[in-house]
C-alpha cells in the first residue's frame, strides 16, 4: 500500500463529507474516487487564495489541505456543541500533552488533556500550522492554554474575547509561576452567575477515573473576574 493509499483509507467521514459539499456539481459525487475528490477540492481552495500555505496539489490529504479545509468549512456551533457532550463518560484518563493529533477527528480520543479536549471539540489537529502563528516570533503554535489565551488577547487569529454570557464560550488562563493553565468550555450561566461546564483535568482523572466532568466551574469564573484569565469564543462564530 502507498502513502497516497495509506492517508486516503484513514481520512475521517467528516472530512469527506466537508469534500463533498464543496464538488461543485454536486450530481457527481458518487462517480468520483475519494482521490478525484481530493484533487478536485484541493484545486479549489488553491484557486481562493486564502490558503497560501497549501502550495502546489499533492494528490492525498496531508496537514496543509486539512488546515485549508477546516478553515473552509469551519465547525459549527451546534457541531461543537454537540462534541462537547460527545467528550462525557468514557473513564478516560488525564494526561499532559494528550489528544487531538488528527483533523475532523470522529471517535473521542482516549487520552486527552484540556486543551487537548477543546482542540478536538474544534476538529483541529492540535500540533503546529500555518493559521496559528505565534506573534513574537511568527513560528507556529502548538494548541495549548497559553496559545488560546494569547490569541484571544492579542493576534485574535482563532479566538476573540467575549462576554460571559453567551454560550458555549471558553474560560482560559495561562501557566505562571511554574502552573499549568487550564480551559474549559462553560456550557450554561445560571441565574446567579454560576458557570457550569466541561473540562478535563488532572484532578478529576485522580478522584474519580475519569478526567472530564460536567460540574461547576467557579475556580475559573474567579479567575476570570480577578482578570488572570478571560473568556473567548471561535471568531468565525461572530
Amino acid at each position: 500500500m502507498t502513502a497516497k493509499d495509506r492517508a486516503l483509507k484513514k481520512m475521517p467521514e467528516l472530512a469527506v463529507r466537508r469534500m463533498d459539499s464543496l464538488l461543485p456539481d454536486p450530481s457527481i459525487e458518487g462517480h468520483l474516487t475519494l482521490e478525484l475528490k481530493v484533487g478536485t477540492v484541493q484545486d479549489l481552495l488553491i484557486e481562493t487564495e486564502k490558503y497560501p500555505w497549501i502550495g502546489k496539489r499533492d494528490g492525498w490529504p496531508g496537514d496543509k489541505f486539512y488546515c485549508a479545509l477546516w478553515h473552509h468549512c469551519p465547525p459549527t456551533e451546534d457541531e461543537v456543541t454537540f462534541r462537547i457532550g460527545m467528550l462525557l463518560g468514557h473513564d478516560f484518563p488525564y494526561v499532559l500533552g494528550a489528544g487531538a493529533r488528527d483533523w475532523f477527528s470522529d471517535g473521542v480520543d482516549d487520552r486527552l488533556d484540556c486543551s487537548g479536549g477543546v482542540a478536538w471539540t474544534l476538529m483541529r489537529d492540535r500540533g503546529g500550522h500555518p493559521d496559528f502563528l505565534r506573534p513574537s516570533d511568527g513560528k507556529r503554535w502548538h494548541f495549548s492554554t497559553d496559545s488560546i489565551y494569547y490569541d484571544a488577547k492579542g493576534m485574535e487569529r482563532l479566538f476573540g474575547r467575549c462576554d460571559d454570557t453567551r454560550v458555549p464560550f471558553l474560560a482560559v488562563y495561562p501557566d505562571s509561576g511554574g502552573k499549568q493553565g487550564h480551559v474549559a468550555w462553560v456550557t450554561e450561566v445560571l441565574g446567579d452567575g454560576s458557570w457550569i461546564g466541561v473540562d478535563v483535568s488532572y484532578t478529576q482523572s485522580n478522584n474519580t477515573g475519569d478526567a472530564t466532568q460536567l460540574h461547576d466551574l467557579g475556580y475559573l469564573r474567579r479567575k476570570v473576574s480577578h482578570r488572570r484569565g478571560l473568556a473567548c469564543r471561535p471568531r468565525w462564530w461572530d
